[in-house]
């Protein structure tokens, strides 16, 4: 059978797409919970509550990094899979949400499901890990 082009052939395209969605997204969240490093505790935000966000704005900053240069690819696809873990524990067992509107965590399992996915695969050829350390 004649084909253009086996789609098998693309798997490293598709993995590079993919880490630089995922990088964006962790980019751009990691940048808006910078501002936890300049906010002090007080009533309404506990030491436990600002030391987790600044923690997540390192981790996702570092993460998204990762990913977009695809440099230590399975450290940042672990470190997005556990902060993803920890959305989706939160939004289903303590906030009680739904699958999908208002908040719900629809969003949370996709980004979960493409850190796996690369953590699994790899960064592709497209990459430091690659090219530089041949993994």
């Amino acid at each position: 059978m004649f084909e253009l082009f086996q789609l098998a052939d693309l798997q490293d395209t598709a993995l590079f797409v993919a880490r630089i969605a995922l990088a964006a997204v962790f980019l751009f969240h990691g940048d808006q919970k910078l501002h936890y490093w300049k906010m002090h505790h007080n009533a309404k935000l506990s030491i436990a509550w600002l030391a987790l966000w600044r923690t997540l704005a390192v981790v996702e900053i570092l993460s998204g990094i990762g990913m977009l240069i695809g440099a230590f690819t399975k450290i940042a696809a672990l470190c997005i899979m556990a902060v993803m873990l920890g959305a989706l524990y939160f939004k289903i067992k303590v906030w009680k949400k739904g699958f999908s509107g208002d908040n719900g965590w629809e969003f949370d399992l996709v980004l979960f499901t493409s850190a796996f996915l690369i953590f699994i695969m790899g960064a592709g050829i497209y990459s430091i890990d690659w090219n530089v350390f041949g993994i």
